[in-house]
């Protein structure tokens, strides 16, 4: 640990291998929202939103790729249920495990997904353009840097805090 690192602003580890979620309680609500909003559109999974959610593995098939979107896209919707409904769970606790952390990774991905593909964002590594406070996409950017933002900030305690 450096002398002048920056404390964690989402969780910190704690000795016991568990975690303290320091996250702001406004924070958590605005995620939960986030949580709500993709969970609402999930039933409608031919949006455009949702497309990378929903990757055909077989472009060239449409027999099977209507096939696997029957069989498996179910599945997905179920899975990211479950993680979401955890997640809203998660967001009530002051005290995590590395599981519910990834979980929370995973549920803050969807969403960064969707956001992201809302927005037109093609590339992982992006300079976030300064809307217009008029303009409508302006909370969307916001939400996707705050998403970014959390899921980096577990991403890097659970790095730190892997063996010891």
């Amino acid at each position: 640990m450096g002398l002048f690192r920056r404390r964690n602003q989402v969780i910190r580890a704690r000795s016991d291998g568990r975690f303290d979620v320091v996250l702001s309680q406004q924070i958590r609500e605005i995620l939960d929202d986030a949580v709500d909003g993709v969970d609402d559109l999930l039933d409608q999974p031919d949006l455009p939103a949702l497309r990378r959610l929903h990757p055909n593995p077989y472009p060239d098939d449409h027999e099977q790729a209507a096939a696997w979107r029957l069989l498996a896209g179910e599945q997905l919707r179920d899975m990211r249920r479950e993680s979401f409904e955890s997640l809203r769970r998660i967001h009530t606790l002051d005290i995590v495990t590395d599981e519910e952390l990834w979980t929370w990774i995973r549920s803050l991905n969807t969403i960064r997904l969707v956001l992201g593909t809302t927005l037109g964002i093609e590339e992982d590594h992006i300079d976030y353009p300064e809307p217009d406070p008029g303009d409508v996409s302006r909370g969307l950017w916001e939400l996707y840097q705050l998403s970014t933002f959390v899921q980096s900030e577990i991403v890097s305690e659970l790095s730190g805090s892997v063996g010891g």
